[in-house]
């Protein structure tokens, strides 16, 4: 999956959550503006896919929605856990997980409760 499926797929999956429910104005801007990947995210994203195998573990802690990981997830990268302490955040990540189909593992935690 491409960058611009992505993000049109997590925008189709998110566009009817309330603001108050995790999205808060951060996300709701890169909803109304069609792109759930911002230039950081694609930065990063490039960075692992020129540096990392696909079965190495990523670990991803203070998610919000874990859109780097999903997106990594939908392009083979299967050893993945996402961490968020913000129960709507999380209820967030959660959704998008189950809804992209990703198999990331997604947890709720202090990072520094964290078992590496």
């Amino acid at each position: 999956m491409n960058i611009l499926q992505f993000n049109l797929k997590c925008v189709s999956i998110l566009k009817d959550i309330n603001l108050n429910d995790g999205l808060y104005n951060y996300y709701d801007d890169r909803i109304q503006n069609n792109c759930i990947l911002n230039s950081d995210d694609e930065l990063l994203i490039n960075y692992f896919k020129e540096n990392f195998k696909k079965e190495n573990k990523i670990l991803e802690i203070a998610a919000g929605l874990g859109q780097t990981s999903h997106f990594l997830n939908k392009n083979k990268y299967n050893n993945i856990v996402i961490n968020e302490c913000d129960i709507k955040r999380y209820n967030l990540c959660k959704l998008l997980n189950e809804n992209l189909k990703n198999n990331c593992k997604i947890i709720k935690d202090k990072y520094q409760n964290i078992n590496l």
